[in-house]
């Protein structure tokens, strides 16, 4: 991790935690087997800025994934500039608004009060909010404005058969 990102241990509640130097990067779930299909809100590599930059799809059933819950909520007005590196991992998809809600029950910590409805969207009235995803799909880079709401998205990575699963730092 590079920039304005920090990895941290899930709190009992995501709603009040704020930093104004970070955002906040919670590993949710490891090895979870879709038993459904579930919509993503990006799918592809390159470079988002606004919600119309979406490309959604669906993720089959099947699926092994894990999760990573990213949120900026500073209370003020605050700027993000950060990357986060997989290694052994690749992204798969960025969940955002409105398809975080129907995620959050597969992949949301137990006893963790997320506020799901909490600007969890892309440019709120305080954007522009923006990530880029390598074309090796290893690498997001984030550049988020947050001005006291939560900016919160949901990661989901795919593991080869037999690579480490860790974020490298």
């Amino acid at each position: 991790m590079e920039g304005a990102l920090r990895k941290i241990q899930a709190p009992v509640d995501l709603t009040n935690l704020q930093d104004n130097d970070r955002m906040l990067l919670v590993v949710e779930r490891r090895a979870v087997r879709l038993t459904a299909p579930i919509r993503a809100s990006f799918l592809t590599t390159g470079n988002f800025v606004h919600q119309r930059d979406k490309t959604p799809g669906i993720l089959p059933a099947g699926l092994v994934v894990n999760s990573y819950f990213v949120t900026a909520s500073s209370g003020s007005v605050s700027h993000y500039l950060a990357s986060l590196k997989f290694s052994g991992e690749t992204v798969l998809a960025i969940i955002s608004y409105p398809e975080i809600t129907s995620s959050h029950a597969l992949f949301a910590l137990d006893g963790v009060d997320y506020d799901i409805n909490a600007g969890i969207d892309l440019a709120p009235a305080g954007g522009p909010d923006s990530f880029r995803l390598s074309e090796d799909r290893m690498t997001l880079h984030f550049d988020f404005v947050d001005i006291g709401l939560h900016d919160s998205f949901r990661i989901l990575t795919i593991t080869p058969a037999g690579a480490h699963k860790t974020v490298s730092p």
